[in-house]
């Protein structure tokens, strides 16, 4: 946890982009898991969807851009969207 005002950044460095990240969920939900296509590659913010003094303020890559934590949850839900997708009797498009 950081004190009250603080804005932790979690640096990437180079061959690391946002388009190469994925973010996930922990099984209870609590945490956010960014993983960055290299396999075995993760990082687990703890608790950061419990409590906003946990996790970091936003990702910075080695060209300067970065994503705010809010846009760390974005990519969760679009990919919990992709994931949870229900067919029917028949045949579906997903």
């Amino acid at each position: 946890a950081y004190a009250a005002g603080e804005a932790p950044i979690l640096k990437f460095g180079t061959g690391i982009t946002a388009a190469s990240l994925t973010v996930t969920t922990t099984p209870s939900g609590n945490s956010l898991i960014i993983t960055d296509g290299i396999e075995g590659d993760q990082i687990v913010l703890d608790y950061s969807l419990l409590n906003s003094n946990y996790g970091v303020k936003k990702v910075q890559f080695s060209d300067g851009s970065s994503l705010a934590f809010e846009d760390l949850v974005t990519m969760k839900d679009q990919l919990l969207e992709i994931k949870n997708s229900t067919g029917t009797f028949g045949n579906d498009t997903l």
